[in-house]
């Protein structure tokens, strides 16, 4: 690493070790094998020969640079390395034209061939993370061969080294730590997404078809790259919040917040096909923040403390929003289910003749006559598609779009309740104390990057642009990737769709529980929940209503399956359970991961709309007397 005289017999540590062996076959050999080869070139033209010389150096460093040091050249060595009057005066090296001349050609012909070996280096290293202890070396060094490069010495032990200025010594090539290092306030893992997020989108947007990756990773890359997207936007949200007031807070979490979403299944409705998707990618992320993001959280925290305690009558606030949430999205699914019309289906139908003996009553006259008997079997009654359904068309879309209006009035009458009016009652809701947390108490806020209020609108902004570009290609590429993977649109959306970009969510949780603060973690969940079925829901109906011009073909709907009714109310039930409690502890994260576990395995065996779309029999034209039981029901 980078540093001075002071520190730099720190470098005399151990270096046998499998991290630094394993440098020479990933990176040392091809590193070294470059400087070698250069170094040869500049032999070769004489008047290079110092800069042939440095690069020869160069390649036995890479080759093994542990314990040693590059140094800058002193004209004047004390031998008391810890006297105050010691002076290392910088030496200036030949100054004549051949060196002038020498040092143009370096410039011209070996720098061109140095400067991609050393940034690859620096780019694979870096991002490696592990490695960016010899990042930091390879930045350095690349440094260094720019400016007075004839300057540079490397000494093999300690004693020599201290005759100069130490510039760089290294000793570990890999080291774990570094999984928890930040850079502007932000884990490196995090950071180091960008670059990949821009170049899928350079590969989606600009690169020939032809060179371009299959649809299936495409999806999977670009799905990817939607987790560090989402985190970047709410780094943002915090640090804002951070610098106004969370009143501020709230309601950039209630736009931007629920952005990324709305661009996905803003895509989707757009392209037409996959509104099963989405129906079931929010029903997917209401179970997720619900159970899935509680219950880890709770079993993680359980592995550092017994029982954690959390602010009841707060999260009791939360318990209403939840029901205000289910009352909402559901109200509309359950009068349908109940008044809308239906059509009997079924597989298959024969026609069978019968001689039946009738009476005429006006002249007492028996008569018989042929009749036609038809005998169904596999019969399943289904609910009319929506614009063919009266119900639908007069009574049910204008309260779909009554309640579309009211859930969003009563998200920021609650926000008013929460940080306003009686911001006293959440005042001391992260204050409880669990058993051994003191010193985690801050931990959460030491998180927030300290970044400025015009830097993080534009990172927000800049990452909704990306998110926009990745969200194309993820619809995009989203049919083919169920065709090829086999499995439904609706399975899709509940799992993949709903649970990728809930990821930065899940961890920050986590984060919270391990700290001793779940009431944060529940919070997290509880209000991610309500923003979903508050916001989100409105806006894709809505949304869904201006690009389909009120068709339901394609839209999103505020109907949904009568399972995803029963699997959403005992989330909110058994979440309002435990946080009226105001205790959690991994038993309770248990039973919530059951739940989902549950859920999620039933909605795998859900039949399609049409259980018998490919199996159906011709059916005959009507025959006098027979009444087809695939026609609606005619009144007389």
């Amino acid at each position: 690493m980078p540093m001075g005289d002071a520190k730099c017999n720190l470098c005399s540590g151990t270096i046998r070790t499998l991290g630094n062996i394993l440098w020479i076959p990933f990176f040392g050999w091809w590193i070294s094998l470059v400087y070698f080869v250069v170094a040869l070139l500049l032999y070769a033209t004489v008047i290079c020969a110092p800069y042939g010389r440095l690069c020869w150096r160069l390649a036995s460093y890479y080759i093994w640079p542990f314990g040693k040091y590059i140094v800058e050249k002193s004209s004047q060595y004390n031998p008391n390395p810890g006297s105050q009057n010691q002076q290392l005066r910088p030496y200036n090296g030949p100054n004549n034209a051949a060196n002038i001349a020498g040092y143009i050609i370096y410039l011209l012909f070996a720098i061109p061939i140095l400067m991609p070996v050393q940034l690859w280096a620096l780019f694979v290293t870096w991002m490696g993370i592990v490695s960016i202890p010899m990042a930091k070396v390879n930045l350095e060094v690349f440094r260094m061969i720019f400016r007075r490069p004839l300057h540079i010495e490397i000494e093999a032990d300690y004693r020599g080294a201290q005759r100069h200025h130490v510039i760089l010594c290294t000793h570990q090539a890999f080291s774990t730590s570094y999984f928890s290092y930040r850079i502007w306030g932000m884990n490196v893992a995090i950071v180091n997404f960008f670059p990949i997020i821009v170049i899928a989108v350079i590969e989606s947007y600009v690169m020939p078809e032809q060179y371009s990756l299959p649809p299936v990773a495409k999806f999977f890359v670009d799905l990817v790259c939607s987790v560090p997207i989402k985190f970047y936007i709410g780094m943002g949200i915090s640090s804002i919040s951070a610098q106004t007031n969370y009143m501020v807070g709230a309601l950039l979490s209630a736009t931007f917040g629920s952005i990324t979403e709305l661009i996905l299944y803003g895509a989707a409705i757009r392209a037409g096909g996959l509104e099963k998707m989405v129906t079931y990618a929010v029903t997917g992320s209401i179970l997720c923040d619900l159970l899935l993001l509680p219950g880890l959280s709770m079993i993680v925290g359980g592995f550092k403390f017994k029982d954690q305690k959390f602010n009841s009558v707060a999260a009791g606030v939360g318990s209403i929003m939840l029901f205000i949430s289910v009352v909402g999205s559901f109200t509309p699914t359950i009068f349908y289910h109940n008044y809308g019309g239906y059509y009997q289906h079924c597989r298959e139908c024969e026609i069978f003749p019968t001689n039946n003996t009738i009476n005429v009553i006006p002249g007492n006259v028996t008569e018989s006559k042929l009749h036609h008997e038809l005998l169904c079997s596999g019969c399943v009654f289904l609910q009319l598609r929506f614009d063919e359904d009266p119900m639908y068309v007069d009574a049910a879309r204008k309260l779909i779009y009554f309640v579309a209006g009211v859930m969003p009035v009563a998200y920021i009458i609650g926000l008013l309740f929460t940080f306003r009016t009686h911001s006293h009652i959440f005042d001391g809701a992260n204050k409880d104390k669990n058993d051994g947390d003191a010193e985690f108490a801050d931990e959460a806020d030491a998180t927030v990057p300290a970044w400025s209020i015009p830097f993080s609108c534009m990172l927000m902004l800049v990452a909704t642009l990306l998110y926009a570009l990745i969200a194309e290609n993820v619809v995009s590429e989203l049919k083919p990737t169920i065709h090829a993977l086999n499995i439904k649109q609706e399975y899709m959306g509940l799992t993949l769709i709903a649970l990728v970009p809930a990821v930065t969510e899940i961890i920050n949780a986590i984060k919270f529980a391990l700290s001793g603060q779940i009431t944060l973690s529940l919070q997290t969940g509880s209000s991610s929940a309500v923003q979903i079925a508050l916001i989100q829901m409105p806006v894709l109906v809505f949304m869904s209503l201006i690009a389909n011009h009120g068709r339901t073909a394609g839209s999103f709907v505020l109907i949904f399956p009568i399972i995803t009714v029963f699997v959403v109310l005992a989330a909110v039930l058994t979440f309002n359970y435990i946080a009226a409690e105001g205790r959690t502890n991994y038993f309770k994260g248990t039973a919530l991961i059951s739940i989902y576990l549950i859920t999620i395995f039933a909605f795998y065996f859900v039949p399609n709309q049409d259980p018998f779309k490919d199996r159906l029999a011709p059916v005959a034209p009507p025959m006098e007397g027979v009444a087809s039981p695939f026609a609606p029901p005619t009144t007389p």
